[in-house]
C-alpha cells in the first residue's frame, strides 16, 4: 500500500464502519438472544459507535502496519492523517445516529472523547508494531483485536457458568475494555472521573507506543 492511498483507505474504513452500524440497526440485529421484531433504531447511537470502535481496534492498526515508509517522520505524519480521516469520515453517520436517538450532549461529548482516545491508542499501536516482524507483528495486532472482541464473549461465559462472579470487582473488570466501555458510555452519562481515567489511560498508552515507535524507526534508518 502506498502512503498516498492510506489516508483514503482510513476514510473508507471510518465511513464504512459507521454505515455498517446503521445497517445493523435497520436490519434489527440485537446484542442479546432476545428476538424483537423490526429495526433497532433505539440503539442506532450504540451500534454506530460500537462498529467504529471495532474498526479502530481490529482493522485500522492492521491497515497502518501494512504501509511501507521510507522513515519515521513519514510514518508519523501519515498515521496522524489517517486517524483524523477515519474519525472525520464517520462523523456524518454518527450525527445521524445521535439525531435518531436524541442523544444528550453529555453522552455525546463523553463518547466522542472516548473514541478519540481509542484512535490515539490505535495510531500508537501501529507505530509500536513496526518493531516486530512476522509472527511478532501478527501477535501484537491480534492482541489489539482480542482487546475488543474477547471480553464480551468471556463475560457471557462468566454469566452463564460462574454467576457468583458477577458483582464487586469481578463484575467490574469489563469496564477496562473497549466494547463494554462504549456500551456503558452510550447508555448513560458517565461521571467526569470515569471518563477521565478511561480517556487518560488509553491516550497515555497510545502516545507512549507512538513516540517509542518513532524513536525505533529513526534509530533504524540512522547511518
Amino acid at each position: 500500500m502506498k502512503m498516498s492511498s492510506s489516508t483514503m483507505t482510513a476514510a473508507i474504513l471510518g465511513a464504512g464502519a459507521a454505515w455498517l452500524g446503521l445497517v445493523a440497526t435497520a436490519a434489527g440485529w440485537r446484542w442479546t438472544s432476545q428476538t424483537l421484531a423490526g429495526p433497532a433504531w433505539e440503539d442506532a447511537w450504540l451500534y454506530t459507535n460500537m462498529t467504529l470502535a471495532m474498526c479502530l481496534f481490529v482493522l485500522f492498526p492492521m491497515m497502518l502496519a501494512s504501509v511501507t515508509f521510507a522513515g519515521g517522520d513519514n510514518r508519523r505524519s501519515c498515521s496522524f492523517r489517517s486517524g483524523l480521516a477515519l474519525l472525520a469520515a464517520a462523523v456524518p453517520m454518527l450525527i445521524t445516529a445521535a439525531w435518531l436517538n436524541q442523544t444528550s450532549v453529555p453522552i455525546l461529548m463523553n463518547v466522542s472523547a472516548i473514541q478519540i482516545a481509542f484512535a490515539i491508542f490505535a495510531v500508537g499501536l501501529s507505530m509500536w508494531s513496526v518493531e516486530f516482524h512476522g509472527t511478532g507483528r501478527i501477535v501484537s495486532l491480534g492482541a489489539a483485536a482480542g482487546l475488543f472482541l474477547l471480553p464480551p464473549g468471556i463475560a457471557l461465559i462468566q454469566a452463564a457458568n460462574f454467576p457468583w462472579l458477577i458483582g464487586g470487582l469481578w463484575g467490574r473488570w469489563l469496564t477496562l475494555f473497549p466494547a463494554p466501555i462504549i456500551q456503558l458510555a452510550c447508555h448513560s452519562a458517565l461521571n467526569e472521573s470515569t471518563v477521565g481515567w478511561i480517556v487518560g489511560a488509553y491516550s497515555v498508552i497510545g502516545m507512549t507506543m507512538f513516540f517509542h515507535g518513532i524513536q525505533w524507526c529513526e534509530h533504524r534508518i540512522s547511518p
